[in-house]
């Protein structure tokens, strides 16, 4: 597994990146933001799972992804805090507590999580995200205006989480 993320520091033009496993960081500055890693010869060799933000350009590499659920977190306190949605509180648990049962598996000694409770989490994941699709309307289906009219930040935040709903729940799948 490879963490993979970019940093907010800007060094005359060009953004720093991080790449990192457990025992190995890689620190880069690169002018594009998605190409940085295929520049260095990181991802276009790696065969594990790449977890990142969600940044459209990792998913071009062939390796297996996951998505940072740390980034979900903030998104889903955002959501909440300004838009007062409450399936974002539901999820945001959801993800904590999937958190939760990964650790104590591998504190137990596992390398995987069972089956069914695997299969509940995502039942329950999907549920969620049901219910916060119902409540964010795409803006085609709402709208009386012509022309293409930009999704809301939670609707954003759904769409995405419910076509990458495996990524999302990665950890799952294999510690």
């Amino acid at each position: 597994m490879i963490g993979v993320d970019e940093t907010g520091i800007s060094v005359e033009g060009e953004l720093w990146h991080v790449a990192a496993t457990e025992q190995l960081t890689c620190y880069g500055a690169h002018h594009k933001r998605g190409r940085w890693l295929a520049d260095i010869g990181i991802l276009p060799e790696f065969e594990g799972v790449a977890v990142h933000n969600h940044w459209q350009s990792y998913f071009g590499y062939g390796c297996q992804h996951g998505l940072c659920n740390a980034h979900h977190l903030r998104e889903l306190t955002f959501i909440e805090e300004r838009y007062r949605q409450e399936w974002t509180i539901y999820l945001r648990d959801l993800l904590l507590r999937v958190k939760e049962a990964v650790e104590s598996a591998v504190w137990d000694g596992r390398s995987q999580m069972d089956g069914p409770v695997r299969d509940g989490y995502a039942a329950d994941y999907r549920r969620v995200i049901e219910v916060g699709l119902g409540v964010n309307p795409s803006p085609a289906s709402t709208s009386k205006k012509r022309g293409r009219r930009k999704p809301s930040k939670p609707s954003n935040l759904l769409l995405r989480l419910a076509s990458r709903w495996r990524e999302v729940l990665a950890l799952t799948y294999g510690f």
